[in-house]
């Protein structure tokens, strides 16, 4: 009972970060947000998810996590660039320029908050990675958790 706990505290945690915060996103960013989900595919979701780690692996205090080479990163720079272009000036052309027109540029921004939500999902369902950010739990003193969690 108490890893279940642990494991929903984890995935709200990761699902918090992934958005970083919160945008107000009227109805027609929700009708943009749905089609960007609706029209990418898993690889697309893998592809936005690796562009992201890459970009997070260029901070200073990560460079020792992840070893991505610019070339990599070059790569995932074009395939993101490849994927926003066709989302945004054909499959979702229509709620792309009805949202930006009636709610800005807060559209674009809460539209894709979702769709990096949902790919970040993606990704943690695997059950590698699973495995892999529970691996904390070994660590944690369980009596003391039920404890303050009783």
């Amino acid at each position: 009972m108490m890893m279940k706990k642990v494991k929903a505290i984890v995935c709200g945690l990761i699902l918090a970060t992934a958005g970083v915060t919160s945008v107000y996103a009227g109805p027609y960013a929700d009708r943009m947000g749905q089609c960007l989900v609706q029209k990418t595919t898993p690889q697309d979701r893998m592809a936005l998810m690796q562009w992201f780690f890459s970009a997070m692996a260029a901070h200073p205090n990560l460079k020792g996590v992840a070893n991505i080479s610019d070339k990599q990163a070059q790569s995932y720079d074009q395939n993101v660039a490849k994927l926003l272009m066709r989302l945004l000036t054909q499959d979702c052309r229509a709620e792309v320029k009805e949202a930006v027109s009636r709610e800005g540029n807060t559209a674009m921004q809460g539209s894709f908050q979702v769709l990096g939500q949902v790919a970040a999902v993606d990704l943690m369902q695997s059950p590698d990675v699973q495995k892999r950010m529970m691996g904390f739990t070994q660590y944690l003193d369980e009596k003391k958790l039920e404890d303050v969690m009783k």
